[in-house]
C-alpha cells in the first residue's frame, strides 16, 4: 500500500466519524434528558406534596418522549374528579387562590445540572468519535 493511499483510507475513516456525530451526539443528549425528565417530576411532585399533602394531582405528573422533537415533554393531566385546570392554577394562582409552584422550581433546581452534563455528553461523543 502506497502512502497515499494509506493517507487516502484515513482520511475516509475520519469522514465516516465525523458523519455519525450527529447521531452519537444525539443518543449522549438523550440520555442526559431522559434522566434529567425523571428528576424533574420527582421533584415537582414532591414540591407539590410538600404545599399541598396528600394532592392527587401529583400523582399525575407524567413524561411523554417526543421523539420527533427529540425532547421529553413533563406534564400534569390534572385529576378527573377535579377541575382541569387545577395543576396551572395551583402554579400560578388565580386571584383567589395563591400561587405555590412546584414544576418551575422543579426545573430550575435540575437546569444548571442538566446544562453541565449535557455539555460534557456532547464533548463525549465527539472524543469517543474521533479516537
Amino acid at each position: 500500500m502506497s502512502q497515499g493511499s494509506a493517507k487516502a483510507t484515513g482520511l475516509e475513516e475520519m469522514r465516516q466519524a465525523v458523519g455519525q456525530l450527529p447521531r452519537a451526539v444525539t443518543a449522549q443528549l438523550r440520555s442526559v434528558a431522559f434522566r434529567a425528565s425523571r428528576e424533574v417530576k420527582d421533584r415537582g411532585r414532591q414540591n407539590l406534596l410538600s404545599a399541598h399533602p396528600g394532592a392527587k394531582t401529583a400523582d399525575t405528573i407524567v413524561i411523554d418522549e417526543k421523539e420527533s422533537e427529540k425532547r421529553f415533554l413533563i406534564t400534569v393531566q390534572g385529576d378527573p374528579e377535579r377541575p382541569a385546570n387545577l395543576p396551572l392554577w395551583l402554579e400560578r394562582g388565580t386571584r383567589y387562590m395563591r400561587a405555590t409552584p412546584y414544576m418551575r422550581p422543579a426545573e430550575d433546581s435540575v437546569r444548571p445540572t442538566y446544562v453541565r452534563e449535557s455539555e460534557q455528553a456532547a464533548v463525549n461523543a465527539v472524543r469517543e468519535a474521533l479516537e
